[in-house]
């Protein structure tokens, strides 16, 4: 057997070296070249991934007009919307991560040397600190880029259009017309979920709104008239809103008749709240569009 090692440009062989133009990476020849390439390796490799995650999958980020960043997340596929700096963002994020890494090694054979570098790299990008860097970077994506929309909680307007969050695990909403009503799967307003929030039933029609009467401890209809009024207030996507405040003696079931009005409008774990002595925590706590109170 005969070797040959070629110099500059041979044909024979089809290598090239030198000034002949070749497209030839030097291979590190020291610790620190190596470690810096591995570096610019791994780096390449966690933009690809954050790219992927948003452009393949069908998200899309975007701004409040109070500048936090949100992510419309398609997930089993139906459209959620969270704070990118949320943990449901992040479990996610990290989600899409292990498919990546198990997508790696799919095929049952035993890995390539690419294979194992990448399936290194997922590996770090999953460490902490480098999802929270991951973060920041889609943050930043958020704030700075050209979609700004408003989110809303519970009730949002759009156009002559009310649309109503049922909050159940599909993300549907009630689509309000002045005909009709309907459930739509991804409304064109974006709804953001808080701790604590319960799902509304699916609507039925008929029925007869004098039958809450048997609910409530209202003596005349004319009290259950400005009951529904406030009910029908409360689902209204912009002010002004009644304050509706219950009168009557100790054990006229005040509390219940607020309760009540909370899980027909908005249900929440935390049905009524304790007094406070500053205004300063009830607007921080109360971000709802309806006020109650009972005497």
């Amino acid at each position: 057997m005969t070797t040959h090692i070629g110099a500059g440009n041979d044909a024979g062989n089809g290598t090239s070296s030198g000034d002949g133009g070749g497209n030839v990476t030097p291979f590190p020849s020291t610790a620190e070249e190596r470690r810096q390439r591995r570096q610019a390796i791994q780096e390449r490799e966690r933009r690809r991934l954050i790219n992927v995650f948003i452009d393949e999958a069908g998200h899309q980020l975007f701004c409040a007009p109070d500048g936090t960043a949100y992510a419309d997340l398609i997930i089993d596929g139906h459209r959620e919307t969270w704070p990118v700096k949320s943990q449901q963002f992040r479990f996610a994020y990290l989600q899409y991560l292990n498919r990546e890494l198990e997508r790696v090694f799919a095929s049952g054979e035993p890995p390539s040397i690419e294979a194992v570098v990448r399936a290194m790299t997922i590996k770090a990008t999953m460490r902490k600190s480098a999802v929270n860097a991951a973060i920041e970077d889609y943050a930043n994506l958020a704030n700075f880029g050209k979609v700004k929309r408003s989110v809303h909680v519970r009730v949002a307007g759009h156009g002559d259009e009310i649309f109503l969050d049922l909050c159940n695990d599909s993300w549907e909403a009630v689509r309000i017309t002045a005909a009709s009503s309907s459930i739509v799967e991804a409304p064109p307003v974006r709804f953001v979920r808080t701790e604590g929030m319960l799902p509304l039933p699916y609507p039925k029609r008929g029925g007869n709104v004098e039958a809450l009467q048997s609910f409530v401890n209202l003596k005349t209809a004319a009290d259950l008239h400005v009951y529904v009024g406030y009910l029908l207030a409360a689902l209204r996507p912009r002010g002004p809103y009644p304050i509706f405040s219950a009168l009557g003696p100790p054990g006229a079931a005040k509390t219940r008749l607020l309760r009540l009005a909370r899980r027909l409008v908005d249900p929440h774990l935390a049905e009524t709240t304790a007094p406070r002595s500053s205004l300063l925590p009830v607007a921080t706590v109360i971000s709802r569009r309806s006020r109650t109170s009972a005497r």
